[in-house]
């Protein structure tokens, strides 16, 4: 234990330097009780007293004749420095001490002297180092090593100078041993790293090879962090490395492939960027055109509407285009062979049941779409799969039906956010055996007489097709009953681009209707997309539209409004759409409002993870005006229910 003398005041001296002498020897008192490293220190830096926890921590030597022995020069003026800036801040400080970094909370007792609470880099931030550098402590074979700043030095143990093919009692300054070794080729990625680990507070993972002394060229991988003072400028840098070279043993076909898929990716990700960035103006485009077409208020005249036809059509065409880059780069990543898109089911299945006409008029088979005003509206598919899966199954019904049969196909809803497609006909339906091997490839269903004969692929390709959309084919029979196919997909509120090659029915003009009514936020950062939904919303004269520009915003609003509805982009500026979801649902004030993505993100990945984190339904932009209100209505209808 280290410890000043502690005047005591006498008669000669005035009252207010005794009482401040008395003052400091009840503070250092005090101090030698305490179980947190203190110290007295003086102006200049020297150590008045010190308890034992600061005379470990110091490395501090115990007094001889009553003098306490000073800290080094270099220390005393780094830890003088640091109370004066705890004092004059009112915050921590720290300095180093060799090369451990010691944190220090100071109070001035007066002008001689300040009270200095000190605490090492052993606890706090060892703790953090520790955490941050886990993964690489825990492996076979990790040495450790640290640099301090300022001054330079670096230090490593035992295992470290082993990986170097050094021995530990060298002399020689490690840093340049380093520096001696590493192979020139990786000289410019250890410095960039170098700075990394300077200039970020995260751990910083870097590969690269030594050439030892003995002619060796080892792979290294290290992680390094570096330890800041008070203000955030680096103190030192401290880190583990463990060999790899084992796990560089790729071959040149390994890394070429490596190289081809990072390639695919980058290009894979610039497609779906530039579909975001085109489908959001042509939102504003098809909108607004729509709004023209069908505004009741201010219809066009003939040759207007044709004009507005001509932008419509070329709109959805453009869009058509994007669609099909986005196709085409998915079939050459390999990654699928479908793409996936809002599908409006009642022109799809028309389109089916017209191309089937003829052949079920030769069989006298009838066709029927049976769906009702509550059928699903769309699923989530790829237009020309769904289409190739629907035309098998019809066909499929009409060749395995009676004469004067019939075959319906049949539009539900299922458990789940599905939908069925059930394509039903009045056959003579399947044996068990039959159902077993109804997919296999090359199956026949032990009607090899029924013409036309066909080549038993078809109901395999139907069920892969299915299933590279996510959904489901299964089929229902029994024998003398007929047979029901049964296609479970995703549903879909929007549809859009993927019906833009049909030819469009004529459009309707916008329907008022005063008994809707309830609130909507939408939060969007675009001015246009924000316009278009209020004037869209023209046609609800009793909703109430509130828009905010960002989420924090937006969060303010749907808690202060409790609307019925939130519509949210998934791309705000200063957070992403399922952020926001996560604190609408954290707010006890709109923890169960119903929140629907409306994005010009439509990749089908992204729309999944949406609707699997709790958004009730995702319409992409360009969205269809009709539709869109068809939405919002059914979303207000139900509001009150939901309260």
């Amino acid at each position: 234990m280290i410890r000043a003398e502690a005047s005591t005041p006498t008669m000669n001296e005035d009252p207010e330097t005794a009482g401040i002498a008395l003052l400091k020897a009840q503070v250092a008192a005090a101090l030698h009780q305490a179980a947190t490293a203190g110290v007295l220190l003086a102006p200049g830096g020297e150590v008045l007293t010190a308890n034992p926890a600061a005379s470990s921590l110091l490395h501090l030597i115990a007094p001889i004749n009553g003098a306490v022995a000073p800290l080094a020069p270099a220390a005393a003026a780094a830890l003088r420095r640091a109370a004066v800036q705890s004092v004059t801040s009112g915050r921590p400080a720290a300095f180093l001490l060799e090369a451990d970094i010691i944190e220090v909370r100071a109070t001035a007792l007066d002008d001689s002297a300040m009270l200095v609470w000190l605490h090492g880099s052993r606890t706090a931030l060892a703790d953090r180092l520790r955490q941050e550098l886990e993964p690489s402590l825990d492996a076979a074979g990790s040495a450790f090593w640290q640099r301090t700043l300022d001054p330079p030095r670096t230090r490593w143990d035992a295992a470290m100078y082993a990986l170097h093919g050094i021995d530990p009692n060298d002399t020689r300054d490690p840093h340049e041993l380093f520096l001696r070794m590493l192979h020139r080729d990786d000289r410019a990625s250890v410095e960039q790293a170098w700075q990394r680990i300077l200039d970020f507070d995260d751990a910083v993972d870097v590969e690269f090879r030594i050439v030892r002394g003995d002619g060796q060229t080892r792979a290294l991988a290290t992680r390094a962090l570096a330890e800041r003072g008070a203000g955030g400028a680096p103190l030192r840098v401290v880190g583990v490395a463990r060999d790899v070279t084992h796990l560089r043993g790729r071959t040149e076909a390994a890394r070429a492939q490596l190289d081809a898929d990072l390639a695919q990716r980058a290009k894979n990700e610039f497609v779906a960027r530039m579909s975001y960035e085109l489908r959001t103006p042509l939102n504003a485009i098809l909108g607004f055109t729509q709004l023209l077409e069908l505004d009741p208020a201010d219809a066009p005249s003939a040759g207007q509407r044709e004009r507005i036809e001509r932008i419509r059509a070329s709109g959805w065409h453009l869009l058509n285009l994007i669609n099909e880059v986005l196709d085409l780069t998915r079939i050459e990543s390999g990654a699928s062979t479908v793409t996936m898109d809002v599908v409006a089911l009642a022109p799809l299945v028309d389109d089916v049941l017209a191309a089937a006409r003829t052949q079920a008029e030769a069989r006298q088979v009838s066709l029927t779409l049976a769906h009702t005003a509550l059928a699903p509206r769309a699923v989530w598919a790829d237009r020309a799969r769904l289409k190739q899966v629907l035309a098998t199954l019809v066909a499929n019904a009409i060749k395995h039906n009676r004469h004067g049969g019939s075959a319906t196909v049949a539009l539900e809803h299922a458990d789940g956010n599905s939908v069925i497609i059930a394509v039903r006909d009045t056959g003579n339906g399947l044996a068990p055996k039959q159902l077993e091997a109804i997919f296999e490839p090359f199956s026949r269903l032990g009607m090899q007489t029924v013409e036309p004969r066909g080549s038993g692929v078809a109901l395999a390709v139907a069920k892969r097709l299915t299933a590279q959309m996510r959904g489901v084919l299964d089929v229902r029979s029994k024998p003398g009953a007929g047979s029901e196919f049964r296609v479970r997909l995703h549903e879909a509120m929007v549809a859009r681009a993927a019906d833009a090659a049909r030819p469009a029915p004529s459009p309707t003009l916008l329907a008022l209707r005063e008994d809707v009514s309830g609130a909507i936020l939408y939060i969007e950062d675009n001015p246009l997309n924000s316009l278009l939904v209020e004037q869209l919303l023209h046609s609800r004269p009793n909703v109430r539209l509130y828009n905010a520009a960002d989420g924090a915003t937006g969060l303010v609003l749907a808690a202060a409004c409790r609307p019925d509805l939130v519509l949210v982009d998934m791309r705000l500026p200063d957070m992403e759409g399922l952020e926001l979801l996560a604190r609408l649902r954290a707010q006890a004030e709109t923890a169960q409002v119903a929140c629907v993505a409306l994005s010009a993100n439509a990749m089908p990945d992204d729309v999944q993870r949406a609707l699997d984190q709790g958004f009730a339904r995702y319409w992409t932009k360009p969205f269809d005006a009709q539709v869109f209100l068809a939405g919002v209505d059914e979303f207000l209808v139900n509001a009150p229910a939901r309260r």
